[in-house]
């Protein structure tokens, strides 16, 4: 068999392009007798017309060992809970954070808050690669997503007894978010379990509830925070530990994440169903499987949605607290209360445009057009916090920050937008911008990647969405102080402009990698170029 496909090989050469003779050495014949074995399985995604509809049916079964093992769906489940408690951990304080640290430090100021903010993203950016090259290097899990977790629970408990200093509180509190940051770096080590887990007909079903799981968590944080609200001022034990609205949320974070802890190592098992080792490449005797390399525009364009997505989430709910404390003059509990219904309404929607994704025929729909309906989500918030010219209700302007009221400079001459108008645009950005971003762009990432580990990549990902959360809150409250609310708008807005136009340039290359290219085609693999005759 290997002589006659060799003999095939032989009779195509002169046809090749001279170029490509010169690169063909023996890994070429290799990797067309690999592909003569191997490739009988697969389903491909062609260029021409929807590359998520039509299929090659003389390749249908490709990876026909991988669809004949099953996903572990409990350890997906746990590692969708994981994800949640990062998003969770992430959003939880932003609508009270603000009082929270004013209440406990007189020097403090919106700008600082924006670091505070950043620092949870620093200690992100720090701590995916390096979790990503963990778990790249050893295919362990368990271990770094249990150190993240340790780490979590020493940052909310920090953040808990906050009240306990007295002086310096700003610079405790940005510490605490750091090392919860730092800690929640597991999550590209759980995205990359999602994806090495799951096998190709699961994939988007695994990957939409992972992602959802994430933005889940950035959604119902401040909703659980407003859970606490009745508290109010709360009560104090032995002294020194302060219970309420506001440290309560992190003493209950750290039992979750305890809990977690514990789950992890007692139910929790690494299998590893969705990707091909190096065993399964070698295949029989004499047989080899060539894995092509990954699509690096694809991927960049992938992980500039998620840049977007962490960028515009950050801003949203940096700014939602400032925005209804200066435009409507609410107080601290108003703005907890009113940002955190809104929050939970929101999440309801958000629950159910995953639900749909991952269970019903929606997710079957070509992903990137879900990524434009995501990006025209977010674009229609910014549009409605505008300060249009027929918005004719003036601003409350006070002299003092004592007041309730908008102090700022600016607030003499920005109108009102109408509390309707906010929080419709609110609704409908968290509610359709962040599934119907998120989830195409976690399962377009994952198969753009293809059945390899994933885990340096992920941390990639991660980094750059932690750089986009480091960014978004400082330069959004240094220009709502300045300028006020309409700057923030436009430079976010300029942003998603850019993901449209970035979608639709390389729209053909949104595609799943191309095990096997069509015959007569190439396309390259680590050792050189390969061939289908």
């Amino acid at each position: 068999g290997g002589g006659k496909r060799g003999s095939r090989l032989d009779s195509k050469r002169d046809s090749l392009p001279q170029t490509q003779q010169k690169r063909r050495l023996t890994s070429v014949s290799l990797a067309s007798l690999a592909l003569s074995q191997n490739i009988r399985n697969s389903t491909i995604y062609e260029d021409s017309e929807d590359e998520y509809t039509k299929e090659d049916k003389g390749e249908e079964e490709k990876l026909n060992e991988l669809d004949n093992r099953e996903s572990p769906w409990f350890s997906l489940w746990l590692g969708n809970i994981c994800q949640c408690m990062c998003g969770i951990q992430f959003s939880i304080y932003m609508m009270s954070m603000w009082p929270y640290l004013s209440n406990l430090d007189d020097s403090a100021d919106l700008t600082f808050l924006g670091w505070i903010i950043a620092a949870y993203s620093v200690g992100q950016a720090i701590a995916s690669p390096l979790f990503g090259i963990w778990n790249q290097r050893t295919m362990s899990t368990k271990y770094p997503v249990a150190l993240g977790l340790i780490f979590c629970i020493i940052g909310n408990a920090l953040y808990g007894v906050l009240p306990t200093f007295t002086s310096g509180v700003k610079w405790i509190m940005l510490v605490a978010r750091f090392i919860i940051g730092f800690g929640s770096g597991n999550y590209a080590v759980l995205r990359s379990y999602t994806s090495s887990a799951s096998i190709p007909r699961d994939r988007t079903k695994a990957i939409a509830l992972a992602t959802g799981s994430y933005v889940l968590g950035i959604s119902f944080g401040p909703a659980i925070q407003m859970v606490f609200t009745p508290i109010g001022d709360g009560f104090v034990v032995g002294g020194m530990f302060h219970f309420n609205m506001f440290t309560l949320p992190a003493f209950v974070m750290c039992i979750i994440n305890v809990i977690s802890l514990i789950l992890l190592f007692t139910v929790f098992t690494e299998e590893y169903a969705g990707i091909l080792t190096k065993s399964d490449r070698a295949g029989k005797e004499g047989e080899y499987f060539v894995l092509p390399k990954t699509d690096w525009i694809a991927c960049s364009v992938c992980i500039y949605m998620f840049f977007i997505q962490n960028c515009v989430s950050t801003m949203m709910e940096t700014l939602s607290s400032p925005i209804t404390m200066a435009l409507y003059g609410f107080d601290d509990q108003q703005t907890v209360v009113a940002s955190g219904i809104a929050q939970a309404v929101a999440s309801i929607i958000e629950i159910v445009n995953n639900a749909l994704l991952a269970f019903t025929r929606l997710g079957k729909v070509n992903p990137r057009y879900i990524l434009l309906i995501g990006l025209a989500g977010f674009s229609f918030y910014h549009i409605c916090i505008l300060p249009y010219p027929f918005f004719t209700t003036p601003l409350e302007y006070v002299n003092s920050t004592n007041g309730l009221g908008c102090y700022y400079e600016w607030c003499k001459t920005m109108p009102q937008v109408p509390q309707p108008v906010y929080w419709t645009g609110y609704l409908v950005g968290i509610g359709f911008g962040f599934p119907f971003l998120a989830n195409p762009t976690g399962t377009l990432f994952s198969e753009v990647i293809g059945p390899r580990n994933q885990g340096n990549m992920q941390g990639i990902m991660a980094l750059f969405g932690s750089i986009a959360r480091i960014i978004a809150p400082i330069v959004s409250t240094a220009l709502f102080e300045s300028t006020g609310y309409m700057w923030p708008m436009l430079v976010e807005l300029s942003v998603l402009i850019v993901g449209f136009i970035v979608v639709f340039v390389f729209w053909k290359r949104l595609v799943p990698l191309k095990i096997s290219p069509k015959s007569g085609k190439s396309l390259k693999y680590k050792n050189g170029i390969f061939y289908k005759l």
